[in-house]
Order: structure tokens, then C-alpha cells, then sequence
């Protein structure tokens, strides 16, 4: 290790030391953990800024999914969900979704109720379809039936995961993807966030991510909203058949609904 003091005298009269294999207590072992306590406490001079811009900020597109969104699901050990309806998010992701199963991966995912007020919120605040919520609470329900086929729990592999399927009555004012805390927020767990907007299109939705220690508060107040709703028998109801789905509006079939389908005139 080499040392080089600060002085009030020009550069080349700076005395320098060089330190090696120095006993317990010697400069080394003092210098080695200043450096590492500079590492582990620094801030750099964008973290310093008093503010960023939103652009900085909300980096993630939910229409546009970033490569390391995809990377950090591909390669996690377990998966949080919560969202309005995932009729866009399953035909984006279905085939991930049945690697990681096949992997011993477990998913859980909370989703609005179709035949509750949430739904129907959903429908109203949509920037398209606001006049068939009954097409819109149909999507949703496929979507809830795709995902229940997609379990494979009671295959014969023992290492198979399992998918569970919640529902309960709130419209949630986000969409959440949270990676690795199973039994809570880890050093590993990566929390994506898109915020639910009113009267604009999916790719309006702003996007961001949550990570490292710096963000462990956040996480761990987003975790325990999720823990919170998928733990309560009176908030929250663990789907396990599927619904049977109304073609009194099949014909109806115009625009794209809130939930992802493509309905015509």
C-alpha cells in the first residue's frame, strides 16, 4: 500500500510511505478499513444533486420491458405480483413464467377481484372501452383461468413450483414485480414499480426500480403491503378454479379494453 499524505507545500516535497506486510494495528490495517468505510459510506456527485429529473427517475416502460427487467426474472428464485390484471403481462411473459415453475421457482400473484368493485374502477378509470366494463371483467377472467392452467402443482416431478392465484376487491394504485424475498427482503430482492394512471394508455404508466440498501425501506414497505393482502382470509381470496366466462358480450367485439383484449364494433 502506498500512502501519500496531504501537505501545504508543492507535490514534489509530499512525503510518500509504502506500506507491506505490517502487524495487527499498523497503517495497513488502519488504511485498508478508512478505505473500505469510504467505499461502503460514499456518495457520488449525482447522488449528491438535491433533485433528478423524472426521466432519470422512472426508467421503466411497462409496454417496453427493459432487458434487465427480463434478466432478473429469468434468473430469481421466487416471484411477487400484485397488478390490476395480467392479461398483458402473461402474453409477454408465459413461457418465463413456465421455466421458472419447471425450475422449482415459486410465483404468487394478487389481482382485483372480476366480480368486485375494483374491476369495474379499473374499467372506468381505462383511457379506452369505458363503455363495456362486462368485455373488460371477461378478459380478466381469462387471464385468471391462464394462469390456473398454468399450475403445475400435483405433477409428478417433486421439483416442480407452484403458482397461486389471488384475488381481492382493491384497485391498486401500482403494479409490483418483487424478485428473491420468499421470507423477505434480502441483500438480492429487486422490487420493479408502475404507478396506475387515469385515463391514459399502458405506456404512460410510470415505471421504476427498487434495489440495494439505500432502497431496504421502500422494499420492505412494498413486501409487506403484498405480505399483508396475500396473508388476510377477510382482504384477500386464493383462487384455485377457474371462472366461467359470459359470451353475452362476444359479439360485441371493438376496441382494445382495459385489461388487453382487442374487442370489435
Amino acid at each position: 500500500m502506498i500512502i501519500t499524505p496531504y501537505i501545504h507545500d508543492s507535490p514534489e516535497r509530499t512525503p510518500t510511505l509504502i506500506v507491506e506486510d505490517s502487524k495487527y494495528q499498523s497503517f495497513y490495517e488502519r488504511y485498508s478499513l478508512y478505505i473500505q468505510n469510504l467505499e461502503k459510506y460514499h456518495l457520488t456527485f449525482e447522488q449528491l444533486r438535491k433533485s433528478i429529473s423524472t426521466n432519470e427517475f422512472f426508467t421503466q416502460s411497462y409496454t417496453n420491458l427493459s432487458q434487465d427487467f427480463y434478466s432478473d426474472l429469468e434468473n430469481c428464485d421466487y416471484v411477487a405480483i400484485v397488478g390490476l390484471g395480467q392479461n398483458r403481462m402473461l402474453r409477454t411473459l408465459s413461457g418465463i413464467y413456465s421455466k421458472l415453475l419447471s425450475n422449482g421457482v415459486n410465483i404468487d400473484i394478487i389481482l382485483t377481484d372480476p366480480e368486485g368493485e375494483s374491476t369495474k374502477m379499473c374499467a372506468r378509470r381505462s383511457s379506452s372501452n369505458r363503455g363495456d366494463i362486462e368485455a373488460d371483467i371477461n378478459v380478466h377472467k381469462e387471464s385468471i383461468n391462464r394462469l390456473l392452467d398454468m399450475n403445475p402443482h400435483g405433477k409428478t416431478s417433486k421439483n416442480v413450483g407452484e403458482l397461486n392465484v389471488y384475488t381481492s376487491d382493491f384497485m391498486y394504485p401500482y403494479t409490483m414485480y418483487a424478485f428473491n424475498c420468499k421470507d423477505g427482503v434480502t441483500s438480492k430482492t429487486k422490487i420493479y414499480i408502475w404507478l396506475t394512471v387515469l385515463f391514459e394508455p399502458s405506456e404512460k404508466r410510470p415505471g421504476f426500480v427498487c434495489e440495494g440498501d439505500g432502497d431496504k425501506s421502500i422494499m420492505e414497505s412494498y413486501y409487506l403491503q403484498f405480505k399483508t393482502l396475500r396473508d388476510s382470509q377477510e382482504l384477500t381470496t386464493k383462487r384455485t378454479s377457474k371462472y366461467e366466462i359470459s359470451i353475452a358480450n362476444e359479439s360485441n367485439k371493438t376496441k382494445k379494453g382495459c385489461f388487453g383484449r382487442k374487442v370489435k364494433k
